[in-house]
């Protein structure tokens, strides 16, 4: 029989050389696969031409219901995504996912660890049993001892 030939009881193609009753879908889209597409079946395979990464239906809830679509090429230890407070759900781009600081935060990436910095240092706390003293500017002070306790506030001193 010919590869391509075509089942004389069913009228069903074969597919690889043998019949397949339910060939996988692959899907050809410009995002990430929604999970309202309940019309593939498990085992579709949807690959995103604008980032190159591949999905892998692996549950089918029904026609009301929602597909779940695993990441391919994803291993153990590898993120698929990152949830943060508010704005749902990320997804790499390109194999990455970018952790950008905002207002008074920067990021620095080293290896496998980010470090987040706040800009401007936050506050020194200083513990002080003298007195009087002058406090340094940008520092907390705190006082340990009995009595009253006299701080002269600097000369002069930035706003802060």
């Amino acid at each position: 029989m010919p590869f391509n030939a075509t089942s004389p009881k069913t009228g069903s193609p074969y597919y690889g050389g043998g019949q397949v009753a339910n060939p996988a879908n692959v899907l050809l889209l410009t995002a990430a696969p929604s999970t309202a597409a309940t019309g593939n079946p498990v085992g579709t395979i949807a690959i995103n031409q604008t980032t190159g990464t591949g999905y892998l239906a692996v549950k089918n809830t029904g026609i009301n219901g929602t597909v779940t679509w695993d990441q391919l090429g994803l291993s153990t230890g590898t993120v698929g995504s990152l949830t943060g407070d508010s704005g749902g759900a990320i997804t790499p781009l390109a194999g990455n996912i970018t952790l950008t600081g905002g207002t008074g935060i920067n990021t620095v990436g080293t290896a496998n660890t980010i470090t987040y910095n706040v800009v401007g240092g936050g506050l020194k706390t200083t513990v002080s049993v003298a007195t009087p003293t002058t406090p340094a500017i940008n520092t907390r002070l705190v006082t340990n001892t009995a009595g009253l306790y006299t701080a002269n506030l600097p000369a002069a001193a930035a706003v802060g």
